[in-house]
């Protein structure tokens, strides 16, 4: 999913620092000029450490606590928790050390003299992401699959080496799609439509 940072981030108006070393892409249409290596392997970091504490977390609340209803258990588990460890792990963080700044900014934000670091948007968007993936893995079909693993013929358990990589693939795509929905679409739409142009991401 790594490669459609650079795209959710041109809608996003995100600039990173230069100082990094860069993937040789360059500047292309509706892409963030500064493309750092450092995010390939941020990303996995980044979700592994969030997405399989969380669709535990909300497979335990839904077993005990069973009158509460489907969207609240995953605003609680999934969606509230998501945008905290985005804004404290990854925003923050980031936005500190000046590994990116927000050349524009929607809403609400926190104003320092590094820039400013939005709160609301492009962050709510992006936690959508998250209930989506878990609302994925528990609503698979009779044979235990995804609806991304049925798409590719997959089977939840696969025993042989096609079908763990056809399992991957179907994953792979999956997880793009879902990130694009969330995050990537609606940003640069929002951004081509409606918000003015900048300079430095043209």
């Amino acid at each position: 999913m790594f490669w459609q940072e650079f795209y959710a981030d041109w809608g996003a108006y995100l600039y990173f620092n230069p100082r990094f070393a860069l993937i040789p892409w360059g500047s292309t249409l509706w892409t963030t000029p500064n493309k750092p290596w450092y995010t390939i392997t941020a990303y996995g970091w980044f979700y592994s450490a969030a997405l399989p504490g969380m669709v535990k977390l909300f497979t335990s609340v839904r077993r005990r606590r069973p009158e509460w209803s489907y969207t609240l258990v995953m605003t609680l588990t999934v969606l509230l928790p998501f945008y905290l460890w985005n804004l404290t792990s990854a925003d923050s963080t980031a936005f500190f050390t000046y590994y990116f700044h927000y050349l524009y900014v929607i809403g609400p934000a926190m104003h320092t003299s590094r820039g400013s670091l939005p709160l609301l948007y492009p962050a709510f968007p992006f936690s959508l992401f998250a209930p989506f993936v878990v609302w994925s893995i528990d609503n698979r079909d009779s044979k235990g699959r995804t609806w991304y693993e049925r798409w590719f013929g997959s089977e939840p358990q696969p025993k042989d080496a096609l079908g763990q990589i056809r399992q991957v693939l179907a994953w792979c795509v999956g997880m793009n799609i879902m990130y694009a929905c969330c995050l990537t679409v609606p940003l640069v739409t929002v951004r081509v439509w409606f918000l003015p142009e900048s300079t430095v991401i043209p």
